[in-house]
């Protein structure tokens, strides 16, 4: 995780692109931050790298519940298996946890017959 950390200011290249594509698809009554404020939207701590994290984030939970579905078992049943509680299945689920382990990951594929696949690319190559 070395490396230096943009200005607070500075974009990144790969910021700049992606921040431009979603300003060309967003509705006009949205390109100010006030618009944007009036419509819900809130500024974010860590600026647009931390949105995209939690962006991966939700998505991954969707998986899991996806797959849980799939496998036509029960919240229950999954944590049972896990060896924790359904609580705590829930806050995996919707990621209301800080960041889910490797270990929780892996205990969680086991449970619904899915598998952990990981992929670490350069950040030009990320989509």
């Amino acid at each position: 995780m070395g490396g230096t950390k943009p200005k607070r200011n500075e974009r990144l290249p790969e910021d700049v692109d992606k921040l431009e594509s979603i300003a060309r698809r967003a509705p006009k009554q949205w390109r100010t931050a006030r618009a944007l404020q009036s419509a819900g939207f809130v500024r974010v701590p860590g600026g647009f790298r931390q949105v995209l994290r939690l962006s991966r984030m939700r998505r991954l939970a969707r998986r899991m519940t996806t797959l849980r579905k799939r496998a036509g078992l029960s919240p229950a049943e999954v944590a049972r298996h896990m060896g924790i509680t359904p609580a705590a299945l829930a806050r995996l689920e919707n990621q209301d946890t800080a960041e889910p382990t490797l270990k929780m990951l892996d205990l969680y594929a086991e449970a619904v017959g899915g598998d952990v696949c990981l992929s670490l690319q350069p950040a030009d190559k990320q989509s």
